[in-house]
């Protein structure tokens, strides 16, 4: 599996997961993009468009990612999601918690229309 990271905007980190997530890159990577995300990254988007096989192992990595973030106000993103994860998710009723979104732009907008909504609320 490989991954590859880029930064389009200050505030959003997308992920690109490339073949198949395993349990023996689950923990580790979890633990890399916690450090990886500096303070001003609050999203992390992972474009699923080319992620083979998820195995339970890996959707408890994505459950466990997901939890860390929020505990440290940041959100889990999960774009274009293909077959097999979608499969796991909705039988799970994982899909009512996480954010999907049909493509990483989608995601990133979504970024973008909450940072100037909040931009414009009275303090």
């Amino acid at each position: 599996m490989d991954f590859y990271r880029h930064q389009t905007r200050p505030d959003v980190m997308v992920l690109v997961a490339d073949h198949g997530l395993d349990a023996y890159e689950g923990a580790p990577l979890i633990d890399d993009l916690m450090r990886s995300m500096d303070a001003g990254t609050q999203t992390l988007v992972i474009d699923c468009s080319r992620l083979g096989h998820v195995g339970t192992i890996a959707v408890c990595a994505l459950v466990t990612l997901h939890r860390r973030l929020a505990m440290a106000g940041k959100e889990l993103r999960l774009a274009a999601v293909q077959a097999p994860l979608w499969h796991v998710l909705t039988i799970t009723r994982l899909d009512q918690v996480f954010h999907l979104f049909p493509s990483v732009e989608e995601a990133e907008r979504a970024s973008a229309q909450l940072a100037a909504t909040l931009s414009h609320q009275p303090h």
